[in-house]
């Protein structure tokens, strides 16, 4: 397929970029305490100017020390930050890739612990996020903040930069400013929307002034998505007001970090939010960027040639493959790695401080350590375990030029990918399946399926090295043994039984919380089929949610205080939402003590015993490791065995997959 409108060229502001693809501002966590520019962010970026991004927008970056958010965050608030910026944009040019900084002051969301005083902003209105109270900023303060914004954008112009962008979107400061919410102000920057415009127009004067030569962008929420907030209306009106004053390019995303409609989780359809980029694009006279979910060249080329957008930002779709434009662009779009918005390596790592990664690219951040050199001597590998573990081992094994076998006692590849593929809302993990089985296709690696890789069959292929990825299997506790009204939770998910229509979900971290969700759904109403009915006027909304979603009386026990506790920040919100929303009977601080025929025998907080009717008792307590026992038998057949992901010690699959990229690295 040819994506003509997608390696287009385009005019933006002074500068002339290669194609529509734009790797958006994302906070990766590299630069040291001193917010420098390090090794790690030009490892980082080359792989993805050389990839074949049009524009690559570095950042956040901070103007002024408090506007300094996260461990890790770039610095361009003193001309110390000049020497390694202008490094890092020389390494992205040097690829015929354009390169902007974006300057963010997170106002509000910066943490007093980090910055060492409290945090500042528009009017003292408690953050979410941080559960803290900003102070606020006096008048001659925000003109002391505008003037450092434009300081900022004259240190990016003397690095060489070719593109400065403001964040006014998330929530941060320039948001606090332009929101009713987080506003109430009295002087010349509060009032009606026309005075709350005013810092950021002043911002984008100061940045004009200072650095005329750079292109001037800005990422702004097409719709807050707050109660009482800004809608994408009244942002249309903010949209025209920044074309006036001179901005050359608009980057449009959601909303707020605060707002509780999910924005780029993969509950999320792709594409969601093209409608704000294309209502922006229709009131202004300047390139504008669609943003969040656009993973798939197919999608962006769409956006780009029915004129929804002019350009499209793929973040973590270049996080999980750096070469996902030029794969695009020469026809092999089955071999792109693609984003699964898991958010497991990237926005989570944000939320913890944490340098991000990336759970279906592993190597993401880790470029230098990870080179995936060609091994000194070629060896026979045997890889058994055809989960994403050891699929990852055997495609990175047999990258570097060994000689390798995979063995998989089931009929297909994935292993406990295919199981989370059939939870509501996460068959995109099908796509790393594809991805790595193409891979391994391409690569030479021959694979055996529904093949039970015994000792002798390991002996009979003679190799130098086996890699033990089996996984793990359910724990079934001594009280749930041989009752026939007990299952576990890979069995419900593989649709290998069909529970009762009451059913019990013991256990609620996120193997329980997703199958109650995968019980409580009725399949006799896609979601195709909810629409048709609702636009037809057979249900209202809540009608049809109430048809689709509560189809079984689901409940959901956990013996901890809270359930979800092993899910990442940024998704457990939202699988908490679709837990109430589908009427899932969540029930914490339950100890399950006995099964029978009637139900499951709970204790409750205070040690009150009680017994829960059940049809169908469905287990997702854990899951213990299946490889010590086959590596023990290995001893004296193969000169060297490594034990890899669950078959090791159960974990998430992030961590998994890292330990096939480190087994396939160090044979």
């Amino acid at each position: 397929m040819e994506f003509k409108s997608l390696f287009s060229e385009i005019k933006v502001g002074k500068i002339t970029v290669k194609n529509r693809i734009v790797m958006p501002a994302l906070h990766l966590g590299y630069a040291d305490d001193n917010g420098m520019i390090t090794d790690r962010h030009i490892s980082f970026y080359r792989e993805r100017a050389k990839g074949g991004a049009g524009l690559i927008i570095v950042g956040g970056a901070y103007p002024e020390r408090l506007g300094r958010g996260y461990l890790g965050m770039i610095g361009i608030s003193g001309d110390e930050h000049i020497p390694g910026l202008e490094k890092l944009a020389e390494t992205i040019k040097a690829h015929n890739c354009k390169v902007g900084v974006q300057l963010l002051h997170v106002g509000r969301y910066g943490y007093s612990r980090l910055l060492g005083e409290q945090s500042v902003s528009a009017s003292p209105i408690p953050s979410k996020l941080t559960r803290e109270t900003p102070r606020e900023l006096a008048t001659s303060e925000v003109e002391e903040v505008v003037k450092n914004y434009g300081k900022a954008a004259a240190r990016a112009q003397k690095a060489g930069f070719d593109l400065v962008e403001v964040l006014a979107a998330g929530g941060y400061l320039p948001c606090q400013f332009l929101s009713p919410l987080t506003n109430k102000r009295k002087d010349k920057y509060g009032g009606d929307l026309e005075g709350r415009m005013t810092f950021l127009l002043e911002v984008v004067a100061a940045i004009k002034d200072h650095a005329p030569k750079l292109t001037l962008g800005v990422r702004l929420s097409g719709d807050e998505f707050m109660d009482g907030g800004i809608d994408h209306i009244e942002m249309q009106e903010v949209a025209r007001a920044l074309d006036r004053a001179g901005v050359e390019v608009l980057n449009i995303t959601g909303g707020w970090h605060e707002t509780d409609i999910p924005q780029i989780t993969m509950h999320v359809p792709e594409g969601a939010y093209v409608y704000l980029a294309q209502g922006i694009k229709k009131s202004v006279n300047v390139p504008v960027i669609a943003s969040n979910r656009i993973n798939s060249p197919c999608l962006a080329d769409r956006i780009v040639s029915r004129g929804w957008a002019d350009l499209v930002v793929m973040g973590r779709g270049l996080i999980a493959d750096p070469e996902l434009p030029i794969k695009a662009q020469e026809g092999r779009v089955d071999e792109i790695n693609t984003c699964i918005a898991c958010n497991q390596g990237c926005l989570d790592h944000v939320f913890l401080m944490k340098p991000i990664t990336c759970l279906v690219n592993p190597r993401a951040g880790r470029e230098t350590e990870f080179a995936l050199s060609p091994a000194k001597k070629k060896k026979a590998v045997v890889v058994v375990g055809g989960g994403p573990a050891g699929m990852e081992a055997a495609r990175v094994a047999a990258l570097r030029g060994h000689d390798v076998t995979l063995a998989e006692k089931g009929e297909r590849l994935g292993g406990q990918f295919l199981l989370a593929a059939s939870a509501p809302n996460k068959h995109v993990f099908l796509e790393a399946i594809r991805y790595l089985s193409v891979q391994l296709e391409n690569l030479g690696v021959k694979v055996h399926k529904n093949t039970v890789a015994t000792p002798d069959w390991v002996k009979e292929l003679n190799p130098d090295v086996v890699v033990v990825a089996t996984g793990s299997r359910p724990i079934i506790p001594a009280w749930a043994k041989d009752k026939p009204n007990v299952t576990d939770a890979w069995q419900v998910l593989s649709e290998n039984i069909v529970p009762g229509h009451k059913t019990v979900v013991v256990g609620g971290g996120a193997v329980g919380c997703e199958t109650a969700l995968f019980l409580s759904r009725n399949e006799a109403i896609s979601t195709q089929t909810g629409m048709f009915l609702m636009e037809h006027g057979v249900f209202e909304p809540k009608g049809i949610a109430r048809e689709m979603y509560q189809y079984r009386d689901v409940i959901l026990l956990e013996m901890e205080k809270r359930i979800g506790a092993d899910i990442g920040l940024s998704i457990r919100w939202t699988i908490l939402q679709e837990l109430k929303r589908h009427g899932v009977d969540v029930r914490v601080n339950t100890k399950v003590t006995e099964i029978v025929p009637e139900g499951v025998v709970v204790q409750t907080e205070g040690g009150k015993e009680d017994t829960i009717p059940a049809d169908t008792v469905v287990l997702a307590v854990g899951v213990e490791p299946l490889g010590e026992e086959f590596v023990e038998s290995l001893k004296g057949i193969v000169p060297e065995v490594i034990i890899i992901g669950d078959a090791k010690q159960p974990g998430k699959a992030i961590d998994a997959i890292f330990d096939g990229l480190k087994a396939g690295s160090r044979i």
